[in-house]
């Protein structure tokens, strides 16, 4: 905290220029602190204000730390799960149904009628069939919503 001096009167307005004892010492918020410190240069009652604000901080995360972790896992985790879930079984098709021509395969008519994930389309489209991924000229093939 700075000195202050006792004068016998208190000045109605700060002085524009240094008085006999010095600078004028006029009050610092920690906003006012923080500016000083990145855009200009701070002195040392300014550094202390934040020295004093970071080292409080530190003491709130120190005796925090071990919930603070377990939050920051829980959400990283649950996250992933979502993304997993998210991406598990996304796939859309035109529904109906699909007469196999020459040269045509199951991978042929998903990549055809189906959009997102298509490996679980292709896997959904030949359990629906029999289950049999060969397939002949003329099979009919049922295509599911998704």
């Amino acid at each position: 905290m700075p000195t202050t001096l006792i004068a016998p009167e208190k000045p109605v307005e700060a002085p524009l220029t240094p008085s006999r004892y010095g600078m004028v010492s006029v009050p610092v918020t920690r906003r006012r602190a923080l500016f000083v410190a990145l855009f200009g240069t701070p002195t040392k009652h300014e550094l202390g204000i934040l020295y004093r604000c970071g080292s409080s901080t530190l003491r709130f995360v120190r005796g925090y730390w071990a919930n603070l972790m377990l939050a920051g896992c829980l959400c990283g985790f649950g996250g992933i799960a979502a993304l997993a879930v998210s991406l598990q079984d996304n796939y859309s098709c035109t529904p109906g149904s699909h007469t196999v021509s020459s040269g045509e395969s199951v991978y042929n008519v998903v990549n055809k009628r189906c959009s997102g994930n298509r490996q679980v389309a292709m896997r959904d489209i030949i359990e629906l069939n029999n289950g049999e991924a060969i397939i002949n000229v003329g099979d009919v093939l049922l295509i599911p919503a998704g």
